[in-house]
């Protein structure tokens, strides 16, 4: 069964679609329930949004509940936080961080963040430039100096979490 629409500039999922323009998270909930293997599948025939997944326009929506929803799975989930988001329309903004987790921190929404860090994903994965979580945020408020503030106040919640969770231990 094919899932992904024709418009190759978009190649869009039904799942994509939902996520970004409906606000109906039991709608999002069925399509989910019907067609799961919807939630790995990304942008990937897109030269502008290569690699986005429904995940990746959750967590930039900051929408608590379908991120959560999205990462419920637990068969999909590694496969999904793992996903490099490439996209030439992704630079410069909170995208530029390419995989789930350093979007989430570049939204600088602790919420978010927490969602993320649930689930307990790899804290040193890297990006495509060869960036963690860290150099991501960093990256960020070079770009955005006005966000230095929140950038280190992000930073410092991370830092405590991972301090609390041991994720490097």
């Amino acid at each position: 069964m094919k899932h992904v629409f024709e418009d190759e500039e978009e190649s869009e999922t039904l799942l994509h679609i939902a996520v970004k323009y409906s606000d109906d998270s039991e709608m999002i909930r069925r399509i989910v329930k019907m067609c799961p293997e919807l939630l790995t599948i990304s942008r990937g025939d897109s030269k502008n949004y290569k690699g986005q997944t429904p995940l990746h326009i959750a967590i930039t929506k900051r929408d608590y509940e379908v991120t959560k929803l999205l990462l419920s799975d637990s068969k999909q989930m590694k496969s999904i936080l793992k996903t490099k988001a490439t996209g030439s329309i992704f630079t410069n903004t909170v995208m530029m961080g390419e995989l789930p987790l350093h979007v989430a921190a570049l939204t600088l929404d602790e919420n978010i963040m927490e969602i993320l860090l649930d689930k307990k994903p790899k804290m040193r994965a890297k990006n495509s430039c060869g960036d963690t979580v860290f150099h991501s945020l960093v990256k960020y408020a070079a770009i955005y100096p006005n966000k230095s503030d929140s950038v280190i106040k992000m930073l410092t919640y991370l830092t405590d979490k991972i301090k609390k969770k041991g994720y490097f231990k």
